[in-house]
């Protein structure tokens, strides 16, 4: 019975402590504004009205003809790429 009473108070003291908020008028600047360049995808085998392309291992998202971002996995194989989806 003295170890549920244990862990009831531990909840609570974590749930307490995690329940804080911290005002400050602090503003945070973004350490890069300048766009990440992806200089591994080769843009010239992207289709112009491909919005998400697959590279053969990682999606990315492309806007006006530029990479915006892309995952980031490892593949040991590459597959076939391709663009999963089209601007409407």
């Amino acid at each position: 019975m003295l170890t549920r009473k244990v862990i009831i108070i531990l909840l609570l003291v974590v749930i307490l402590t995690g329940c804080t908020k911290v005002v400050t008028d602090e503003v945070i600047e973004p350490v890069n504004t300048e766009p990440i360049l992806y200089e591994n995808i080769d843009l010239s085998v992207i289709p112009n009205e491909c919005v998400t392309w697959f590279d053969g291992c990682n999606d990315c998202i492309i806007i006006n003809e530029q990479v915006l971002g892309c995952t980031e996995m490892y593949c040991e194989t590459l597959l076939e790429p391709e663009c999963r989806q089209w601007s409407e």
